[in-house]
């Protein structure tokens, strides 16, 4: 992974903090509720994040619309202006607080994002970050197109993450939903079997996408400081089998 993403991710947690209005409830916005902006709402999970803080940003960078709190749930609606929906957008929540699936832990959460194509965005759209959505950002941010970026995942994990599905961790949803629940919460395991505390797996996410935009195979030579195992993706594997057994 480039300087350049490095120092996204180190800056955005900073950058939001700065942006969040006092006293903002669960779902507030900063931006005034008038004609000119589309509500898109969401969730922000790993176990469901609780007070996070989601932004949506442009790309270069920029604020685009929020910051807002997530509620106890993980679900946001933030107000975007409509002069922006038809275009790339990335929306990065940092902060916050879940309940680590494979331990049962209360957890500070890391940053988490997923990247909307131009023209994706609309009424009734609702987008949903997950650590395979972040990863796929973070491949994205370091250069590679987004068929690339889903290419090198799905060599790896055997997915194509999906932003616009809703995860649901409890097996109750559509087949779709408890798939991406099974597969987000799988991350928690994961992080455990590779022997890291729950609060490490936003760098395992990292240290995933660093090692994948190396040379697009995940076997560990191309991860910075957090060293991953040649057969990472076999530990997914089990780490599924895991998830599935605890919903």
């Amino acid at each position: 992974m480039n300087v350049s993403l490095r120092s996204r991710l180190f800056l955005l947690p900073l950058a939001l903090a700065c942006l969040l209005p006092a006293g903002c409830g669960g779902g507030g916005s900063d931006a005034p509720v008038t004609a000119s902006t589309t509500s898109i709402s969401g969730t922000v999970t790993a176990g469901p994040v609780d007070g996070c803080q989601l932004a949506v940003l442009d790309d270069t960078g920029n604020i685009v619309a929020g910051p807002v709190l997530s509620s106890s749930q993980g679900a946001f609606t933030v107000k975007i202006p409509k002069n922006r929906l038809g275009e790339a957008l990335v929306f990065a929540s940092s902060g916050g607080n879940y309940t680590d699936e494979a331990t049962g832990d209360l957890t500070s959460a890391g940053t988490l994002s997923a990247q909307l194509e131009a023209d994706t965005l609309g009424a009734g759209v609702a987008v949903h970050l997950t650590p395979g959505s972040t990863v796929i950002h973070q491949l994205m941010a370091a250069g590679l197109s987004r068929s690339e970026a889903e290419t090198a995942f799905a060599g790896a994990f055997g997915y194509t993450p999906d932003p616009l599905v809703a995860p649901n961790l409890n097996g109750d949803g559509s087949e779709e939903e408890n798939l991406a629940g099974l597969r987000a919460g799988a991350f928690s395991y994961l992080t455990a079997d590779l022997g890291q505390v729950p609060a490490e797996q936003f760098d395992l996410l990292t240290a995933v996408a660093e090692d994948l935009a190396a040379d697009g195979t995940l076997d560990g030579a191309g991860a910075g400081a957090m060293a991953l195992p040649e057969d990472t993706a076999n530990h997914f594997a089990a780490s599924l089998i895991a998830q599935g057994n605890a919903m």
